[in-house]
């Protein structure tokens, strides 16, 4: 399993949602990965027609924020159709809403599920988190899409919240011991500004580094989405606990050194204390 929490963060005028969590891939009690990427910047751009005739006249650039619990096979290929068909949108009549793509990612759930039931059984299901500002609406919102049980059989259910409905102390859970952490996180919640909003992540970070949970583990990843767009952050560390030597973290890899150069370009992914 593992474990990701979403929430409006109010710390400055200029609202975000933060989506945190940890990066362990297990099947049982057995450890798959130490380093699985489960939130995801997906970019989607709307071409109008240009004066070419064809759909070359870019009239929406941003990017939506995906994270996901439960099965990977699930969580992974939604990412992967999501990113192929939002990437190119030939606008028709009128631009997409983050309902149209919440929309079309249930569509999708339910058609991957179809076909995994079968041989998986629960092992399909899968929680997912789509995070965005709306280009249509002009405000940030969280969908949530859950599987549920019922007479027709297994389904995905669709749930949203948006910065100016929801209450300052509003996470979003998903994944494994969700009522433990929502109590951490209350009973954690102290002092004003900055510390109060970043309180969810100081929980996830105790539960990633704690080695007795055996579903939640591996490093802590973060994205950020603000009215523009989506980003994942990389995370800075110590390089040696206690001194001041640190570099930037992303899914256990350090940036500059272990991942940081593609030919003659460094990653300029943004970076989180």
């Amino acid at each position: 399993m593992t474990t990701i929490a979403c929430w409006f963060n109010r710390e400055s005028p200029h609202h975000s949602v933060w989506v945190y969590g940890d990066s362990k891939i297990s099947k049982g009690t057995s450890t798959l990965l130490e380093s699985g990427a489960k939130i995801f910047s997906v970019p989607m751009t709307c071409f109008a027609q240009g004066e070419s005739g064809f759909f070359d006249n870019p009239v929406c650039q941003t990017n939506i924020g995906l994270a996901y619990a439960g099965s990977s096979l699930v969580g992974l290929n939604l990412n992967a159709a999501l990113a192929t068909c939002l990437s190119r949108l030939n606008y028709v009549s009128s631009l997409p809403s983050l309902n149209d793509v919440a929309a079309f990612a249930h569509r999708l759930l339910n058609l991957y599920v179809s076909q995994l039931a079968i041989s998986s059984g629960g092992g399909a299901a899968c929680e997912i988190a789509l995070v965005g500002g709306c280009p249509v609406e002009g405000q940030i919102k969280i969908f949530y899409l859950y599987p549920e049980t019922g007479d027709s059989g297994f389904s995905y259910v669709t749930e949203s919240y948006s910065d100016q409905i929801v209450k300052d102390e509003f996470v979003l859970l998903l994944g494994a011991d969700k009522e433990r952490i929502a109590r951490r996180i209350d009973e954690e919640r102290e002092g004003q500004g900055v510390c109060w909003w970043r309180t969810p992540k100081r929980v996830i970070d105790s539960e990633v580094s704690d080695p007795l949970h055996e579903s939640i583990g591996g490093h802590a990843q973060l994205g950020i989405c603000t009215q523009t767009g989506f980003d994942v952050y990389s995370l800075c560390r110590p390089r040696e606990p206690g001194k001041p030597a640190a570099y930037l973290n992303y899914l256990g890899f350090d940036v500059s050194h272990d991942i940081g150069v593609i030919g003659g370009c460094h990653i300029g992914m943004p970076g989180m204390s």
